[in-house]
């Protein structure tokens, strides 16, 4: 079933490309703050990621830049290395413009390049006739690469820009993105498949037969980040606790996910990964999972449930990327991939912006409680999603009969 030639360097090549992404996630955002001592300045770092996102699922797709999926993947390296080294260049006369000038290009270029790996991964199994266990194998295996990467790269991003200073951590971020280049060159190239003109990607997504599970995604990227954004808060705040909570909760995230996708990727390889129906029970337990997180009084419960909600995320998402590539034909995969990533980006960054700005005025039960009606509203669409696309399937299925 897999292809060690194909799965080695895209796994190893993730690992690299996310572990030296950490340290831009990391330096930008602290260097900005010790720049400026203003966390509005960090905010717009936010805004701008956000914005760039939705931007980038509406005209990416539709720049064919490169011949092939495994040339853009590669190009796109070699672009976001330059775009890594970019604050170097201002650091000593505008430090902050070009901290913005790089999460612009980086976050482009980033939200560009998921769309040609998923359209790759897509022509990758339709070449070898592999069935959708396959396809949630390499979605799988790729994704634990990339957990991984960010384990390991924020904990030495934090030394790296301690002790050496921040103009190493972009220097190592670009170096990693040279390196993940060089190993996807070892790619055999999926097919013959050549430059393809996209139809404009919001349309895709919200065709009759998407529509439901992408209003669906949406509300869960605004649940998840309305508490993503302020879970440290919480900690502090609500619970008392020390800086030790943090970083368990932290590395706990990665470690789960870790296992998440390792545990995902054996599953689909031989044969068992999720049916459709398993993942929105997976989907309907994050709504009762934030209601008893609105509940619990201690910092323990409070890790505990939390640490259980980013095993689930990994461990399903890879199925419901299927889900997106088998509805649409593999030449769409990649519009459909890149506006999926640019609704996530904003639908998150609206999340993120309620919570900071509830944490305020509301008590952290009430943000657990509006994350759970979202995700609950987000189930729903995505069971409709089910019932409609079995009644459209069966439905074809009779008209080919006749």
């Amino acid at each position: 079933m897999t292809n060690s030639r194909w799965t080695k360097p895209i796994f190893y090549s993730k690992l690299l490309s996310s572990f030296g992404s950490s340290f831009s996630n990391y330096a930008i955002p602290l260097f900005i703050y010790k720049s400026t001592q203003n966390v509005s300045h960090v905010g717009l770092q936010w805004a701008i990621i956000a914005i760039v996102g939705l931007l980038s699922g509406y005209i990416g797709p539709r720049l064919n830049l490169f011949k092939n999926d495994k040339t853009g993947y590669i190009g796109l390296d070699i672009l976001m290395a330059i775009a890594a080294i970019i604050p170097l260049a201002f650091i000593k006369t505008h430090p902050v413009l070009g901290s913005y000038l790089a999460t612009f290009f980086m976050a482009f270029f980033g939200n560009l390049q998921n769309s040609y790996f998923e359209s790759l991964v897509s022509k990758a199994v339709e070449d070898s006739k592999g069935d959708n266990h396959y396809r949630i194998y390499l979605l799988s295996h790729c994704e634990n690469g990339a957990h991984i990467g960010k384990l390991l790269g924020y904990g030495m991003a934090f030394i790296v820009s301690s002790s050496l200073g921040f103009e190493w951590a972009f220097i190592i971020d670009a170096a990693t993105f040279i390196a993940s280049a060089l190993l996807v060159t070892k790619l055999a190239q999926t097919g013959h498949h050549t430059k393809e003109v996209s139809k404009a990607s919001y349309s895709l997504i919200f065709r009759p037969k998407l529509f439901n599970l992408s209003i669906a995604q949406l509300f869960g990227a605004f649940a998840v980040y309305i508490f993503n954004g302020i879970w440290i808060v919480v900690i502090k705040k609500y619970f008392n606790a020390s800086d030790f909570y943090i970083a368990l909760t932290f590395i706990l995230q990665y470690i789960v996910s870790i296992v998440a996708s390792r545990y995902n990727s054996h599953l689909s390889k031989r044969g068992k990964s999720l049916s459709d129906n398993g993942l929105f029970w997976v989907r309907a337990s994050y709504g009762p999972l934030f209601i008893l997180l609105a509940y619990t009084t201690n910092i323990h419960s409070f890790i505990f449930i939390y640490t259980v909600f980013n095993f689930l995320i990994p461990f399903s998402l890879p199925g419901i990327k299927a889900m997106f590539h088998r509805s649409v034909a593999p030449s769409e995969v990649r519009g459909v991939a890149a506006s999926r990533v640019g609704l996530t980006h904003i639908c998150g960054a609206l999340g993120a912006v309620v919570g900071s700005l509830m944490i305020t005025s509301y008590s952290f039960k009430q943000l657990c409680l509006l994350s759970a009606a979202a995700f609950i509203a987000g189930a729903a669409y995505f069971y409709i999603h089910l019932k409609k696309t079995t009644h459209l399937d069966s439905r074809d299925l009779k008209s080919n009969k006749a």
